[in-house]
């Protein structure tokens, strides 16, 4: 896996040229682009750029790529050289434990809502 401090050392691109980018031989497919999609048009596009490798084959991001080609929306990206399907499918599994946390946050906060607001009816 690539460590942050190394990605210091790459650019960020911009590009409207959804056909630069390659699926990734043994990626999952797309499937979640709708609810980013949504998400895009309810907050805006936060600055997360895709990650490709040197042949352009999306690494991480490509729910991202395919929601911002339908919104004819110009794609973020960085080129990490030697990236392969064990980088995706490690980052696949971070997003996974990421939020899987995030959830875990929200339904704790959601219990101590509920608590505080049945105890005020008390």
């Amino acid at each position: 896996m690539i460590d942050v401090k190394e990605l210091e050392d790459y650019k960020v691109y911009q590009t409207s040229n959804y056909d630069l980018f390659k699926k990734l031989n043994g990626n999952r497919d797309v499937k979640n682009e709708k609810v980013i999609i949504k998400s895009i048009q309810k907050i805006g596009l936060i600055d997360n750029p895709i990650i490709v490798n040197e042949k352009y084959e999306v690494i991480d991001g490509q729910n991202r790529l395919k929601a911002l080609q339908t919104l004819n929306m110009p794609v973020l990206f960085h080129v990490i050289p030697g990236l392969n399907i064990d980088d995706a499918i490690a980052a696949e599994e971070e997003a996974k434990e990421i939020k899987e946390a995030a959830v875990d946050i929200a339904e704790k906060q959601l219990a101590d809502t509920l608590k505080q607001i049945y105890l005020a009816k008390r």
